[in-house]
């Protein structure tokens, strides 16, 4: 009778610890569902800011307004998924800004065309998002873009070499190179003191092209 008590208290206890796990997991999956306007609205902001951020007026300031910025919406993870290994993070727009090689458009706009949100373990989620954006440049190759570096080259070069050769034109500042481009962008997020913030990013260019516009279309 004893073993049959202890049994049935064993059985008790488990069914209720499987209880309490059932009803946290069922509250915690409706509070990151109650989140997720929360997220997507920080998305959207980050996305309007940055563009807006990225500017090249010929200012020293230009490179840390939009350092200070993405200080605020992404946050540097403490490790690096397999998956996750080869995408942007917050020190990429250090160490890209630091490179000779990369630059900044003379001015960026966004337009966010999807966004869909799931969650992805404990305080963490992930967004795929598709992106429709216009950059206007001075210059082809590598560029500072808000979700990471994007590279532009001229479609219409006969050799591969001259894919970045500049126009004469975009040299003596009478046009710039404008570049119409749709992005699909993953980004992992995590909540980091009650605010979501970027830790990862990855961006790929589903299709672009390229023409060169006056000077004077290019956004103040």
């Amino acid at each position: 009778m004893k073993k049959r008590k202890a049994w049935n208290r064993g059985l008790i206890a488990a069914a209720l610890l499987i209880l309490g796990l059932i009803l946290y997991q069922a509250a915690n999956h409706a509070r990151f569902k109650s989140s997720v306007p929360e997220i997507s609205a920080r998305i959207q902001e980050y996305e309007s800011r940055s563009s807006e951020a990225l500017k090249n007026s010929g200012s020293k300031n230009d490179s840390a307004s939009f350092l200070n910025l993405a200080e605020q919406y992404w946050a540097e993870p403490e490790t690096v998924s397999q998956a996750m290994r080869y995408s942007d993070t917050l020190s990429s727009f250090y160490r890209a800004l630091e490179d000779e090689y990369v630059f900044l458009p003379l001015a960026c706009k966004e337009e966010l065309q999807s966004c869909r949100i799931r969650k992805n373990g404990p305080g963490s989620c992930i967004a795929e998002l598709v992106i429709n954006s216009t950059l206007w440049l001075d210059q082809y190759g590598s560029y500072l873009a808000p979700f990471g570096v994007g590279y532009a080259f001229n479609e219409t070069a006969e050799d591969y070499t001259e894919e970045t050769a500049v126009p004469e034109t975009v040299k003596n500042g009478s046009q710039a190179i404008k570049l119409d481009c749709q992005q699909s962008v993953t980004l992992q997020l995590s909540e980091t003191s009650g605010n979501w913030k970027i830790n990862y990013s990855q961006m790929y260019a589903m299709n672009s092209s390229s023409s060169l516009v006056s000077r004077q279309e290019v956004p103040v």
